[in-house]
This record gives structure tokens, C-alpha cells and sequence, in this order.
């Protein structure tokens, strides 16, 4: 009986019109961005005093840290916030639980890293018109965006003397052009840690230990408060890579048998 029943479901979702789950979606869309107070320029101002709450983290997968003391790799910048110009009624569109929105077409919040060493770079290069990674808007209106990055870091107070030992890197994102008025960043989910379940055994980089705190400064010029996260990091090199092709050589303040283990 349960088979019967997935068959004909299955059948009944076939038997649908071609293109008409993205049609659905792109009548959504029209009619959301035909909205009076719809501005892909003017953040969404959801909070109290018309402040945007954005969640922000960052989930390494693969790093490495250079002679010069850059940490360079790849790994997911998590944004999630509230648009309440994005949402729409549900039980009149049933086929649309979720819009994939180009972050060309929506605001973006413009967090940023202030210690990047790749500025020859375009700063929002993963909000072009030529990114790959789509937003996921909710019903809702919440806005969850993950885009792939690969970035390089300035580890400014690197142990050059110190090759193989521990070294202490700090990561700063904020906004680089709200107060915290407008735009209020927080760590993603509350996290007061890096998130390495995807992190590669691989990396030639060791994460010991790291660290997630929202700081608030405050300048001569203006009144408003500036908030940015501070990700503190512990690394260790693992191992290194020759350019010469000679081979790798492994960093022997780690026992042997721990080297898997990192």
C-alpha cells in the first residue's frame, strides 16, 4: 500500500507542467522586487532603531601559513539575517519553500576582513555578478548566504624565529561602510568557536585552538559604535611542502603517532 501510494505521488509531481517550480519562483520574484520598499541598496533595517542583526562566521577547509607568516586557503563564510522585504505567503504558493536569489539581485551585508593580505583582489568578489553561490531566501524573509571563499590573512604578530612552534593569528570582520546602528554583526549561531567539522586532515595547517568575540570600538570622529568579530586562532605547523620538489618534511615538535591525529 505505502508503494502504491509513493507511485502515484511520484506520478502526480511528473505529471506537473515543465518549468513550473521555476515558474512559481520567478512570479515571486517579480512581485517582490515590484514592491514600493523594495532597494537592493538600503538594508533591510529590521531590528529595533532600524538596525540589521547579521549573523557572520567562517568554516575553514584547507589552510596553510607561508615562511612570511600569511595564512592562506580555502573556506565558507556563513551570513544569515532577516529581510521582511523578501517574504511571501506560503499557502498561496505551495511548490515554493525556498527562493535561490544571486546576490547581485538582494542587499548584501558588506562584512568584510580588515587584516586581508590579498587586496590586488576585488573586495566582494563573492557578491558579483559573476559569483557562483546563490542566497536561499525563506518565506520567512531569512536570508542564509555561504559562499566559497579562498583568502589570505595577515598574521601580524607571527614568530618568524619560531618556524615550527605555536603561533596566535587574529581574524577581524566588520562592515566597511555601516556603524552598528545599521548593521549589527554577531557570531553565526552564537558560536564562540571556529567550526572545523569540514576541515581537512589534509591542511598542512593545525588549528589547536580558536576563539569568537564581538568587539565594540568607538572613534574620535563619530558618536556611533563600530562592531566587528575578533576570531582569534592557535596554529601549528604540521608539515611543509618543498617548492623543489624534494619532498615534504614534517614538523618534529609533533610525535609521530600524532601526526594523524591533527
Amino acid at each position: 500500500m505505502n508503494l502504491y501510494l509513493t507511485i502515484v505521488n511520484m506520478a502526480l509531481v511528473l505529471a506537473l507542467p515543465q518549468g513550473s517550480w521555476a515558474a512559481s519562483e520567478a512570479e515571486i520574484l517579480r512581485e517582490i522586487f515590484a514592491r514600493n520598499d523594495f532597494a537592493r541598496t538600503k538594508p533591510p533595517g529590521v531590528g529595533p532603531n532600524g538596525t540589521t542583526d547579521v549573523q557572520f562566521g567562517i568554516a575553514p577547509m584547507w589552510l596553510e601559513m607561508t615562511a612570511q607568516g600569511v595564512i592562506r586557503g580555502k573556506m565558507w563564510y556563513r551570513f544569515l539575517w532577516a529581510d521582511q522585504r523578501l517574504t511571501w505567503k506560503t499557502e498561496e504558493d505551495l511548490l515554493v519553500s525556498s527562493l535561490k536569489v544571486h546576490p547581485t539581485q538582494i542587499w548584501m551585508p558588506d562584512l568584510f576582513p580588515y587584516n586581508r593580505f590579498d587586496s590586488h583582489n576585488p573586495m566582494f568578489a563573492f557578491q558579483s555578478a559573476e559569483s557562483a553561490s546563490n542566497a536561499v531566501v525563506m518565506p520567512t524573509g531569512s536570508v542564509l548566504f555561504v559562499p566559497e571563499m579562498g583568502q589570505k590573512f595577515i598574521c601580524s604578530d607571527v614568530d618568524l624565529d619560531n618556524f615550527w612552534g605555536e603561533q596566535e593569528c587574529f581574524f577581524k570582520f566588520g562592515s566597511w561602510t555601516y556603524n552598528g546602528h545599521m548593521l549589527n554583526v554577531v557570531p553565526y549561531e552564537g558560536k564562540t568557536e571556529l567550526d572545523l567539522e569540514e576541515y581537512e586532515k589534509s591542511s598542512p595547517l593545525w588549528i589547536k585552538r580558536s576563539s569568537i568575540k564581538r568587539v565594540v570600538k568607538y572613534y574620535p570622529c563619530c558618536v556611533e559604535p563600530f562592531p566587528h568579530l575578533l576570531i582569534s586562532v592557535t596554529v601549528q605547523r604540521k608539515f611543509i611542502v618543498q617548492e623543489n620538489g624534494a619532498g615534504v618534511i614534517f614538523n618534529p615538535l609533533i610525535p609521530r603517532e600524532h601526526k594523524d591525529c591533527v
